[in-house]
C-alpha cells in the first residue's frame, strides 16, 4: 500500500526486504525499479533496471510501456540505463531462454488446437493430453516461474502472466491437475497470487455466487456481473469481508479493503502493475456500464 499512498521510499524498503524472503516475480522487479527510480536511489535504480534486461525484457519494449514512455528522455535515465544493451545480452545468454524454449511447444500446441476450429471432445482430449506433458516437465524441471524464465515465455510481456497460464486458462471450465501446480508455486512464492485468485473466480461466471477470492468486482455501482466491493462490504453486506480475508489470506493475498484502493489507484495511475490485468480490465467495463446506465437513466427522466 506504500505505492498507493505515494510514500515510493517506503516501497523501496519494502521491496527490498520482502526479496528476503520470497523470489520476485515480473510485477515486483518492475515496481521495484519504478519506485527506486521515484526516490532518486542511483544505486537501486541501476540494479533492478540491468535486471528487468538480464530477465530479457527488450530496451524497446520497456521504453513504449506506460513508466518507460514517460522517462526514456530524462537525463537519469539515460544515466541508469548506460549497461542495459550489455545486461540483455548476458541475459540472452543464460539458461532462461533455454528453459522458456521448451514452454513453447506447448503454447503452439494449446493455440494450434484454438486456431484450427477443433471442437468439443477433440478438443478436450487435446488439452488433456497437453496438460500431461506440462505437468511432467513442470515435475522434472521445475515451475515456470518468472525467476526461470523471465520475459523469454512465448507470453511473457509486462502484464501477461506467461504460457503457464494461458494453457491453464484454457483448462479453467474443470479441475485438473495444474490446479495444484499453481497453488503448490503460489505457496511455494513461484507464481502471483493475483493470477491465481482471477483464473479459480473466472471458473464460476456467470453469476458468481460461488467466488472464493472475491476478485472480480468493481467500485461501480451497477454492475450485476461483477462484486460491487462498497456494496458488499458496506451497505448491503452480502459477504462478510472478515471471511474473505480471511480466506485471501491463505494465499497471500491483500484485504479485500486494500484491493479496492489499488483498482481505484490504478484508474489514476496506470505506471505500476500493482492489479490483475484481467480483474482491472473487469473494473473498468463495469465502470463503462454504470456509464452508460447512467445516461439511460437520465434520458428517461427528461423524457418524463
Amino acid at each position: 500500500m506504500a505505492i498507493v499512498d505515494s510514500n515510493y521510499k517506503l516501497a523501496l524498503d519494502c521491496y527490498k526486504k520482502a526479496e528476503q524472503y520470497k523470489q520476485f516475480n515480473c510485477e515486483d522487479l518492475y515496481n521495484a525499479g519504478i519506485v527506486a527510480y521515484l526516490s532518486k536511489d542511483t544505486t537501486a535504480a541501476i540494479e533492478y533496471l540491468n535486471r528487468l534486461a538480464i530477465n530479457g525484457l527488450k530496451k524497446k519494449n520497456f521504453e513504449g510501456n506506460n513508466w518507460g514512455r514517460t522517462i526514456k528522455d530524462s537525463s537519469f535515465y539515460k544515466y541508469i540505463s548506460r549497461s542495459y544493451d550489455s545486461c540483455l545480452l548476458v541475459g540472452s545468454r543464460s539458461v532462461k531462454p533455454i528453459y522458456s524454449q521448451q514452454l513453447k511447444s506447448f503454447y503452439a500446441h494449446d493455440q494450434k488446437v484454438r486456431r484450427n476450429g477443433t471442437a468439443g471432445n477433440s478438443a478436450s482430449i487435446a488439452d488433456a493430453e497437453n496438460r500431461s506433458v506440462i505437468a511432467a516437465f513442470i515435475e522434472k524441471e521445475g515451475f515456470p516461474s518468472f525467476e526461470r524464465t523471465g520475459f523469454y515465455d512465448t507470453m511473457r510481456f509486462l502484464e501477461s502472466p506467461g504460457s503457464f497460464y494461458y494453457i491453464w486458462w484454457h483448462s479453467r471450465p474443470q479441475v485438473t491437475i495444474l490446479d495444484t501446480l499453481a497453488l503448490n508455486a503460489v505457496l511455494n512464492g513461484e507464481f502471483p497470487p493475483d493470477d491465481y485468485a482471477e483464473l479459480i473466480d473466472q471458473r464460476i461466471l456467470p453469476g458468481m455466487s460461488g467466488s472464493i477470492y472475491k476478485t472480480n468486482f468493481s467500485t461501480a455501482s451497477m454492475s450485476k456481473a461483477l462484486y460491487n466491493v462498497e456494496q458488499e462490504t458496506s451497505a448491503h453486506q452480502t459477504i462478510d469481508p472478515k471471511t474473505t480475508d480471511s480466506i485471501r489470506n491463505t494465499i497471500y493475498l491483500e484485504p479485500l479493503e486494500e484491493y479496492m484502493k489499488k483498482l481505484i489507484f490504478r484508474d489514476k495511475d496506470n505506471r505500476f502493475l500493482i492489479v490483475n490485468l484481467t480483474s482491472y480490465g473487469l473494473h473498468k467495463f463495469s465502470q463503462k456500464l454504470e456509464m452508460i446506465n447512467n445516461k439511460r437513466t437520465n434520458k428517461g427522466r427528461k423524457g418524463k
